[in-house]
């Protein structure tokens, strides 16, 4: 009798540890969590380089326009990475990318500023305007900049655990995806 409950048990723990790693997500679900959370990050990328290239048109119209369409994203791509639903275990890579979207937002009055400046009229910019645009720039640089290397590098050690690779494509098309 007592070795037929310890094998009722044994079987009974074998079963109970096969159903609860079975129910955590699959490879296919870290995949499409990392696609839905890079789809997002990679237009407001695409957008911000929509920006700074429609900057150095110094046409003061198009560059409140894109300004108003960059900016209205940076709250669209926050508000889309917070209603994602992903399995609790994939939760990582959203919070990820929302970092890097919140490193967009807290440069909001930078891109701002740096939309205004080169809006000046070239007969009325002067010295100080070039300096304040490159201060802007650079202040976008040094936040940006840093939340996107660490989102990337989050992304690599995410795919590697969940046993996929990532892919060359817009988003990652200025990054060595071999560098360690």
């Amino acid at each position: 009798m007592k070795t037929t409950n310890k094998i009722v048990s044994l079987v009974t723990l074998v079963l109970l540890f096969a159903f609860v790693t079975s129910c955590g997500p699959s490879k296919k679900d870290a995949l499409n969590a990392n696609d839905d959370v890079v789809g997002v990050t990679n237009k407001l990328s695409k957008s911000e380089e929509k920006f700074f290239k429609v900057c150095k048109t110094y046409v003061k119209t198009d560059i409140d326009n894109q300004t108003t369409v960059f900016l209205d994203l940076i709250k669209k791509s926050k508000e889309e990475l917070t209603n994602l639903d992903l399995h609790e275990k994939l939760n990582p890579i959203k919070d990820a990318g929302l970092e890097l979207v919140t490193a967009y937002a807290k440069t909001e009055a930078d891109y701002k500023e740096y939309a205004r400046l080169y809006s000046i009229p070239d007969s009325s910019f002067t010295k100080e305007d070039n300096e304040n645009s490159k201060k802007a720039g650079d202040r976008i640089d040094s936040i940006v900049g840093p939340a996107f290397e660490k989102f990337l590098a989050f992304q690599k050690a995410y795919a590697q655990q969940h046993g996929f690779k990532l892919r060359k494509n817009d988003f990652l098309k200025n990054f060595d995806l071999n560098k360690k």
